[in-house]
């Protein structure tokens, strides 16, 4: 198992950690940047990860640092 800290690692805002498993990757809160300018800017950057690999995404509680900024979920088919 390997944790990347991508937000709110040294800061408040922008929780946003990625657990990566042999059985999947889970993004756990993907939050929004708030507060100093500089801080603000990082809500345009790229992801730190591959978007593609993430399996799951658990969201801690429904703060907009916490939820505002998770990507967007491919389209997915539900079974019939």
């Amino acid at each position: 198992m390997r944790i990347g800290f991508f937000g709110a690692a040294r800061e408040v805002p922008g929780s946003c950690f990625l657990v990566e498993t042999s059985a999947g990757n889970i993004l756990v809160d993907c939050g929004y940047f708030h507060g100093r300018e500089t801080c603000s800017q990082r809500n345009y950057q790229a992801f730190g990860f591959d978007v593609a690999s993430i399996q799951a995404v658990l969201i801690t509680h429904a703060h907009i640092d916490h939820t505002a900024c998770n990507p967007p979920s491919p389209p997915r088919s539900l079974p019939s």
